[in-house]
């Protein structure tokens, strides 16, 4: 399933992040769920690869037509990005389906950086961003990431997550670190996506705090790529 990403300004979509999803005998099995499963049981680069190859073959079928400038955010899984392999498996994957590196971005979760495996995990970004792809720090604010991380690690962007945009119109406090995370990524010159726009009152609360790109029901619901396609 691809969720778009919408620049609150022109109301056009930007990109769209790709949303694994699995239902066993009709019931919705959900992603923390399986992911997790898969990483404790050994699964999880195997799982990782799997998703990345088959999202880069709806990408381009669907969602990459020339001079869009769209892009697609992929999840990654700690066990992918300590991976020896991880960036040959990258590479033959974007070769074998004829993807851009400039049209992918991967989002990694704060867990990383309390992996032992930082040295491996770093080298294979800092690889990765040297051939144009993005690097996203997903659910930023929440977590184990500090000041100093946004700096060392080679990011292009930020994810606000989505329980800032839920509490910052009745909390204070919310607001203005929601505030200070989209002027910290402006300041820094990364992108900003916040997460989990709902309602036309929070995308206007974020627009009014500076932020430009969105991603929640309220702009869009995760679709297959087909439909993706049609949005475009």
């Amino acid at each position: 399933m691809f969720q778009p990403q919408v620049d609150v300004v022109t109301g056009g979509i930007s990109g769209f992040e790709a949303l694994a999803r699995w239902t066993l005998n009709r019931t919705a099995i959900p992603p923390f769920e399986f992911v997790q499963i898969a990483e404790d049981t050994g699964l999880g680069e195997a799982l990782g690869t799997a998703i990345m190859t088959k999202v880069l073959h709806l990408a381009r079928r669907f969602l990459l037509p020339p001079g869009s400038g769209v892009t697609i955010a992929l999840n990654l899984a700690t066990s992918q990005l300590r991976s020896a392999r991880f960036f040959e498996r990258l590479i033959l994957s974007l070769e074998a389906n004829g993807v851009s590196p400039s049209s992918l971005e991967l989002e990694i979760p704060e867990t990383v950086l309390l992996d032992r495996h930082q040295g491996e995990i770093l080298n294979n970004l800092r690889k990765a961003r040297s051939l144009g792809i993005g690097v996203a720090l997903d659910d930023f604010g929440t977590g184990f990431a500090s000041l100093s991380h946004v700096t060392e690690l080679p990011l292009t962007g930020l994810k606000l997550d989505k329980s800032f945009v839920r509490r910052m119109k009745r909390d204070r406090g919310s607001a203005v670190i929601a505030g200070s995370i989209i002027a910290m990524a402006k300041g820094l010159d990364l992108s900003c996506v916040a997460e989990g726009v709902e309602t036309e009152d929070e995308l206007h609360f974020l627009k009014d705090l500076g932020c430009t790109l969105v991603q929640g029901y309220y702009t869009g619901r995760p679709v297959p790529a087909a439909v993706a396609a049609d949005l475009l």
